[in-house]
């Protein structure tokens, strides 16, 4: 007996057992009769069973045809939902977003746009890993996490191991800013200028990749010496220490997206536009699923708004 018959094969013999009339079902099966009885007949020679009793008058079912009518219409209507699950997850509808991002954009930049992607999806269960850089390789590198949300200026080289690649999100012109404790001098400017900021003491970043890279590359071309109060690693340490009155503290737009700015206020900085871009990390040869692209399309919309 060869068992491999096809969902097609299924459908043409529920077809026939509902109508029970090879007229009928040849029409709605938009095949001829002398085709239908074939594929019929195909069958019960594939299932070693005889499904229907004919006769010149009548068609029915046999005991094991109603048995397996039952057995045909479950099996139908599994394929029919995971057809459409299948479907679903690829639209990024269905199935799950298993992500990492560093902890500055864990509290900011990502909160709002998950917020709007699990509104948007909510039959996608979330898994989500805030964590540093060589964690993030790691969820990626062992399957925990799908992909990593990464940000750095145009052009810059990572570093990441060579089993990685980045897939851009998008490029978006970033104003810097900078941020300081409620009450201090630079409250009262009308225009804050990179000179205006050299009387205070600046906190700033020691990690090379991302925001730290850009830390560095925007302290060293903006012309101007800075005083150095305290050396952290995280944006968002720094932005606490600042909003305490501990120095002044300098940054992209974006990272001010969720922080209290009860605790610290921020002003734009004149002529300190950059390019900046965003972009999943994941390994290389893999392609991103439908949550990822569906979660990816939502950031772009959001920070070119």
């Amino acid at each position: 007996m060869d068992e491999q018959f096809s969902t097609k094969d299924l459908q043409t013999f529920v077809e026939l057992a509902n109508s029970a009339s090879f007229t009928l079902a040849a029409e709605n099966l938009h095949v001829t009769q002398s085709a239908l009885s074939k594929r019929i007949a195909d069958l019960e020679l594939k299932l070693g069973v005889k499904l229907f009793d004919r006769t010149t008058r009548r068609l029915h079912l046999t005991v094991e045809g109603r048995e397996f009518r039952e057995m045909a219409e479950a099996i139908l209507e599994q394929v029919r939902r995971s057809v459409s699950d299948l479907r679903q997850m690829a639209k990024g509808e269905r199935g799950r977003l298993w992500m990492t991002a560093a902890p500055h954009l864990s509290s900011t930049l990502i909160p709002p746009v998950l917020a709007t992607f699990s509104a948007c999806n909510p039959l996608v269960q979330i898994e989500y890993y805030d964590c540093r850089r060589k964690d993030m390789i790691r969820y990626i590198r062992t399957g925990s996490a799908e992909f990593g949300i990464i940000g750095g200026m145009i052009g810059q080289d990572h570093n990441f191991p060579a089993e990685f690649e980045t897939t851009r999100i998008l490029q978006v012109e970033q104003q810097m800013s900078v941020g300081f404790s409620p009450g201090h001098p630079l409250e009262e400017a009308d225009v804050i200028r990179w000179e205006d900021l050299t009387p205070y003491k600046l906190i700033s970043l020691r990690s090379s990749g991302g925001l730290g890279h850009m830390y560095k590359v925007v302290t060293q071309n903006m012309q101007v010496d800075l005083q150095k109060a305290i050396e952290v690693s995280i944006i968002t340490t720094a932005m606490g220490m600042a909003s305490n009155g501990l120095g002044i503290v300098i940054f992209p737009s974006y990272v001010v997206e969720n922080f209290d700015s009860r605790r610290l206020t921020h002003r734009a900085i004149h002529g300190s536009r950059l390019d900046y871009e965003f972009a999943f990390l994941h390994l290389e040869g893999h392609s991103l699923s439908g949550a990822a692209t569906s979660f990816g399309e939502i950031m772009r919309q959001r920070l070119t708004r």
